[in-house]
């Protein structure tokens, strides 16, 4: 079976400090939902405190209409799979996902057969009969995700799993983990700092910072749509640029660059703009836009990324597809423009995006 989790006014406190500040969530059946943040920003310790493993000074956390705050570790359903891969060393393959099966009291004649077919399910079943010590990080990883998956959980935790894995195996068990926790079915929440593998599986993010859930929504929208200066400089990478609009016109002016844009939802004089590098448009000096000086450059193979300098000393990242003409040198003087359709327009305080409506 899986669950609905729901979460209402989460506060979690070490000593004076608090960590998880008055946090709801509602998380639905059957997704696959990512905590996303900075170190030390109250992802693992909510996690933990899905789990029983952490005390909950405030709040409420609910599996579909049972309340779990006080519920014994022991007695939830829940399968974990953690960055270490937490495998015994001294067990083989199989023995390790036979373990949880065989502390529920699962029938002998079964048990042997319901750890194969996860290990099938995993594609590491030929390894059954091998020490762990005798396999790659990917394959321990995926005898972590066997053991928590065979024993039917009603949730799935997964905290960093693919943080001491190398960039390839990393990819490739992104897929693996968003297929098969599609094929099974199972409410899953996901802990990561990382914004490519969150946008990767997830079918929604929160996206946290201090404690405090920033933003809630499907990985396109928190890209395209940020909610404040923090998600956008977070998910991806942007340029923050100081502009002015004109109510009067809706128009926004950017170093005398100026376009129309659509109704925003606060009428504020000063904003900011949020540009990311490949959305700008960098041309030689004649072309309109907005002039500045190229002060680096670097071929990356594909693109080339480029540091520019305005005449106001602002400078901007900006990310173009490469070519063998018409690069840019150090030193030369270009002219920008912004693909308007992409930009998001903040607040001056850059908490709010004035094109996110309600």
């Amino acid at each position: 079976m899986s669950v609905n989790i729901k979460i209402v006014d989460a506060v979690k406190k070490y000593g004076e400090l608090t960590v998880v500040k008055d946090l709801s969530l509602d998380i639905k059946e059957k997704e696959l939902f990512t905590l996303l943040g900075p170190s030390g920003c109250g992802k693992t310790t909510l996690l933990r405190m899905i789990a029983g493993f952490n005390t909950i000074e405030g709040g409420q956390f609910y599996f579909n209409e049972t309340l779990i705050n006080n519920m014994d570790v022991s007695k939830s359903n829940i399968g974990m799979v953690f960055q270490n891969y937490a495998i015994f060393p001294h067990y083989t393959v199989k023995q390790n996902v036979e373990f949880g099966l065989k502390n529920r009291k699962v029938p002998k004649d079964q048990v042997s057969a319901q750890a194969e077919e996860f290990l099938d399910l995993m594609q590491i079943l030929e390894y059954k009969d091998r020490m762990p010590e005798k396999l790659s990080g990917g394959q321990q990883q995926r005898v972590a995700l066997a053991r928590a998956l065979v024993i039917k959980p009603d949730v799935l935790l997964m905290d960093e799993p693919l943080s001491n894995l190398d960039a390839k195996l990393r990819l490739d068990m992104r897929h693996a983990i968003r297929e098969i926790q599609k094929e099974v079915g199972i409410t899953t929440v996901y802990v990561t700092h990382d914004q490519e593998e969150a946008m990767a599986i997830s079918d929604r993010i929160a996206v946290m910072n201090h404690g405090v859930i920033q933003q809630v929504d499907k990985p396109e929208v928190i890209y395209h749509r940020p909610s404040n200066t923090f998600v956008a400089t977070f998910i991806g990478r942007t340029n923050l640029i100081e502009a002015t609009f004109e109510t009067k016109k809706g128009e926004i002016d950017c170093f005398g660059y100026k376009f129309t844009i659509g109704e925003l939802t606060e009428q504020e004089k000063d904003v900011l703009l949020s540009v990311r590098p490949q959305d700008f448009m960098i041309q030689s000096k004649e072309e309109d836009g907005f002039e500045a000086k190229v002060i680096d450059s670097v071929f990356l193979g594909l693109n080339t990324h480029y540091m520019v300098e305005t005449l106001e000393k602002t400078r901007i990242e900006i990310i173009k597809e490469s070519s063998l003409s018409n690069r840019f040198e150090k030193g030369s003087t270009v002219s920008l423009k912004i693909n308007e359709s992409k930009i998001n327009v903040f607040s001056k305080d850059g908490e709010r995006n004035l094109l996110l409506k309600a």
